[in-house]
């Protein structure tokens, strides 16, 4: 477990790095330029990233884990189903999100896919897919006959969620909306269709109309 009093030296030194940013429009030169400011010890910050750049990795993910942390201490959370559970961390991220919207406009706004291009992804990447695949949504898929795939059930089901929260992402850094209700609204539709399409019978009648489709071009 993480002392407290290490958490509050990464938070201060994400915030600093943060503040620097947007007052300046780039990255620090050098971990001991944002050490100086901070007036912190260049060992101490080593304690938590390697270098500068690594920090934009760790705001998403550190926006993704508060709202986890928050949520889990809820009961309305805890005893949710597992789509009311996606959608209450989908609402809270980008509640979340709000406090940090300046850095991330500036970061991110202008770039094609922009959480797809923060350095050293795969971390923040890593923690939203172990989320979706905790949740054991793929439950609800029909089986295929096919070993292979049929594992892959749950990963595959990550991965749509994962793809429908970058494009919500990439909407709500240019939502002009009060109070950003159209990213709201744009989280409920896009995971309630998502959750719609893991339906049996609705996969089922896609997978008859894929074999019937299949068989004609055969022929």
């Amino acid at each position: 477990m993480v002392k407290k009093s290490e958490q509050l030296l990464s938070d201060k030194i994400i915030e600093g790095f943060i503040d620097h940013v947007n007052e300046n429009g780039e990255n620090p030169k050098s971990v001991a330029h944002l050490c100086k400011s901070l007036k912190i010890q260049e060992s101490d910050f080593y304690e938590h990233f390697s270098d500068v750049d690594q920090i934009e990795s760790h705001i998403p993910k550190k926006i993704w884990e508060d709202t986890l942390n928050s949520l889990s201490e809820q009961d309305f959370y805890v005893n949710s189903s597992e789509q009311e559970k996606v959608l209450s961390v989908m609402y809270g991220f980008f509640e979340n999100a709000k406090s940090y919207r300046s850095y991330l406009l500036l970061k991110y706004k202008n770039q094609q896919n922009p959480l797809d291009k923060i350095k050293n992804m795969e971390m923040f990447r890593k923690s939203v897919m172990d989320y979706f695949q905790s949740l054991n949504l793929d439950t609800a898929l029909p089986k295929l006959g096919m070993p292979m795939m049929d594992k892959m059930g749950d990963k595959a089901v990550a991965i749509t969620l994962y793809s429908n929260f970058v494009f919500i992402f990439n909407f709500w850094l240019n939502d002009k909306s009060s109070q950003f209700e159209k990213t709201d609204a744009l989280i409920e539709k896009v995971f309630t269709l998502s959750f719609d399409l893991m339906d049996p019978t609705v996969l089922n009648k896609v997978l008859d109309l894929g074999k019937f489709l299949l068989g004609e071009i055969r022929k």
